[in-house]
């Protein structure tokens, strides 16, 4: 594991542990939001509805034998889109957001070979 992951759960079977990538216009959306009382729940809200990060770690059974695949949909290192709202929020210990998913929730992968 390492330092950046420090504070956030390794995946096991078949899930994936995803580095949410900060939503588009996110400061403009902030600075909006500081005269809001629930502004917190706000950009919760926001960050939740975000679909794209990148394959930080994958779980040991990802994409083995409950598919009929050609092979993995993604690596770890691939930006991927996923499903809005999937998954665990977790953070690490210098505030950014992973979430923890199913490999199912994956798709569509920016990987261009």
């Amino acid at each position: 594991m390492t330092d950046k992951l420090k504070g956030v759960p390794s995946p096991v079977g078949w899930r994936l542990l995803v580095e949410v990538e900060d939503p588009p216009l996110k400061a403009e959306l902030e600075s909006k939001l500081v005269r809001l009382s629930n502004e917190d729940s706000l950009i919760k809200q926001h960050y939740m509805g975000h679909t794209i990060g990148t394959i930080a770690e994958m779980g040991s059974d990802c994409y083995k034998g409950r598919f009929e695949t050609d092979g993995d949909w993604c690596k770890a290192g691939d930006r991927v889109l996923f499903i809005k709202y999937a998954g665990q929020d977790y953070f690490n210990e210098e505030g950014k957001l992973y979430r923890l998913m199913n490999d199912e929730d994956i798709c569509g992968n920016f990987r261009r070979e």
